[in-house]
């Protein structure tokens, strides 16, 4: 629980294919600066931003919940290997977990701008930084 009593359950999502460790930390890290650490780092399990999110809590000692049960890839790893699209049922559990979210899309994320889009329309807190 953050000091001002708010329990924050940071999903962070993006895309598969941005690997820039350095670029991640500094948006996390700024996200940070304003809503302090989150309580809880969700993530559905795929390559690239999430991938990367899993390492950051992990060293940061924040619990986490990884969906990866979602994917059919029990191998995963930090680059993306052409799986299919996340499944909608993805979404739904992320942003059920979620009172947070930054999202790291890239110009071809097709569905992280769905959770953006879905995440604004439930009114959770919606950070968007674009990466290349």
């Amino acid at each position: 629980m953050n000091l001002d009593g708010e329990v924050v359950n940071l999903a962070i999502v993006g895309s598969s294919s941005f690997y820039n460790f350095e670029v991640f930390e500094e948006n996390v890290e700024d996200w940070i600066s304003r809503y302090g650490y989150p309580d809880l780092v969700i993530v559905g399990g795929a390559s690239g931003v999430d991938y990367m999110a899993e390492r950051w809590a992990d060293a940061n000692i924040i619990p986490i919940a990884v969906f990866s049960e979602e994917w059919d890839d029990p191998a995963r790893s930090l680059v993306d290997r052409g799986r299919a699209e996340a499944p909608n049922t993805l979404t739904e559990k992320i942003l059920n977990a979620a009172t947070h979210l930054l999202a790291m899309p890239s110009p071809t994320s097709k569905w992280t701008r769905v959770v953006i889009d879905q995440a604004q329309g439930r009114r959770i807190s919606t950070e968007v930084r674009e990466v290349d």
